[in-house]
């Protein structure tokens, strides 16, 4: 089962997505990542997992900012999220394969403070 929450946001696209395409600010808004970096074998992440590595997709112009998250046991986490442009703000979509009640609310919760950081 799939689940796409939508946020819509008070910023600009080129603002939103600026943001939201640099890793590095994952570690900001999301929970589950608490540092971020990068080295000469890419992005690294301490998670609530442990070491995780991840994998952005490549900037773009169509607002597709999807990304993996690779565990120390190989497993894979595909994110993907959409930045569209919405009259002077912008909808922010997320999809999860989860259905279970404490993500989508994690989810949820890092979503706001997110809203909450580029609205400023």
């Amino acid at each position: 089962m799939t689940t796409t929450i939508n946020v819509e946001i008070n910023q600009s696209f080129v603002k939103t997505y600026e943001y939201l395409q640099n890793p590095l600010n994952l570690s900001n808004w999301v929970s589950f990542f608490h540092k971020i970096s990068q080295d000469e074998n890419g992005l690294n992440a301490e998670t609530s997992l442990g070491l995780c590595d991840l994998a952005f997709v490549a900037p773009n112009d169509y607002g597709v900012i999807d990304y993996v998250v690779r565990d120390e046991r190989g497993q894979e986490y595909y994110n993907p999220m959409r930045v569209l442009q919405y009259d002077e703000k912008t909808l922010l979509t997320f999809t999860t394969w989860s259905d279970e009640s404490d993500t989508l609310e994690r989810i949820k919760s890092d979503l706001a403070k997110l809203k909450g950081i580029l609205e400023k």
